[in-house]
C-alpha cells in the first residue's frame, strides 16, 4: 500500500499466521529497508473526460479538474489540483479537513517523463518528502495518458506485529494505525484517527512462515498481497497488488530491529 494516491489511508503491513505461538519470531518492530525494496511497476491512467479529467489504477476511480476545486476520491479523501502542463501542476490530497500530502508534478520536454515531488504529513507529526517517477504508456503530452512508477523514493516506515495464539495486533507508529483480531480470514477493521471507516483486512496462512491478506474497503478489494518471514527470521518480504493486476506486484523488505 505504499501507493502516492493517498485515497485511502498510509501503507499497512500485516504479518501472522493461524499456527503462531506466543512470542514467535514473528513478532517484534519491523522497518522497511527502501534500498531493498522494489515499489515500483504499478500503473494508472488518466482519461480526456470534457473539461475533466477520469482517474484509475484499475481498482479507484473518480473524475476531477485542476481547477482548484476539491474532487471526493473514496470514501473521507479529495484531491485539489492547479496548474498547467507548462508551469507543472500542484496537487493536494486531504482525508476531511486533513492534509495527507502535497505534492508537484513536472513533465520532461519530451512529455514521456512525469516527475512528481511532494511532502507526507504522517500521523506522528513528522513530515518526509518523496519523489516518485512515471514514465509514460500512452499519450502524448500532459496529465491524460497511462503512466507507470519506474522510480520512487520516500522515508521508511515501521510495523510492529504481536501474536498469541490465534490473534495478532498490528500498529504502525508513523501513521498511527491499529488491526487487531483472530488470524482465520475474516475481515477485521482497521483502525486510526485517519482511517475511513469500512477499511478491513484479513490474514490467511499459507504455511508456517507466509501470510496471505486481502485489504477491502466496504467489500471491495483495494489489494492483496503476501508477507513471508525469512528461515533466519531477520525479515519479512512483503509483495502486494491490486486485483487483477498481479504482474504490477510492489515488493517491500522489512528487517528486524
Amino acid at each position: 500500500m505504499n501507493k502516492r494516491l493517498y485515497c485511502v489511508s498510509a501503507a499497512l503491513a500485516l504479518a501472522a499466521t493461524s499456527c503462531f505461538a506466543a512470542g514467535s519470531s514473528w513478532d517484534g518492530t519491523w522497518k522497511m529497508n527502501v534500498a531493498k525494496s522494489k515499489l515500483t511497476g504499478d500503473t494508472f491512467t488518466i482519461e480526456a473526460k470534457g473539461n475533466m479529467m477520469h482517474y484509475t489504477n484499475g481498482v479507484v476511480a473518480f473524475d476531477f479538474a485542476c481547477d482548484g476545486k476539491t474532487y471526493a476520491v473514496i470514501a473521507d479523501r479529495s484531491w485539489t489540483c492547479t496548474g498547467s502542463p507548462a508551469a507543472g501542476y500542484d496537487f493536494v490530497a486531504t482525508a476531511g479537513d486533513k492534509v495527507l500530502a502535497k505534492f508537484h508534478r513536472t513533465f520532461s520536454a519530451d512529455g514521456k517523463t512525469m516527475t512528481s515531488h511532494g511532502t507526507e504529513m504522517r500521523a506522528d507529526g513528522t513530515s518526509p518528502q518523496f519523489t516518485d517517477v512515471y514514465k509514460r504508456q500512452s499519450g502524448t503530452s500532459g496529465l491524460v495518458g497511462k503512466w507507470m512508477n519506474v522510480k520512487s523514493q520516500g522515508a521508511a516506515d515501521t510495523m510492529v506485529i504481536e501474536t498469541k495464539a490465534d490473534w495478532i495486533k498490528l500498529y504502525s507508529p508513523e501513521f498511527k494505525v491499529t488491526i487487531e483480531g483472530k488470524m482465520d480470514g475474516s475481515q477485521l477493521p482497521v483502525t486510526g484517527a485517519e482511517i475511513p471507516t469500512g477499511l478491513t483486512q484479513s490474514f490467511k496462512a499459507e504455511g508456517a512462515n507466509k501470510l496471505h491478506y486481502v485489504e477491502m474497503y466496504n467489500g471491495k478489494v483495494l489489494s492483496e498481497g503476501t508477507q513471508t518471514l525469512s528461515a533466519d527470521g531477520k525479515t519479512l518480504v512483503e509483495e502486494e497488488w491490486a486485483p487483477g493486476k498481479m504482474s504490477e506486484k510492489t515488493t517491500a523488505v522489512y528487517e528486524r530491529q
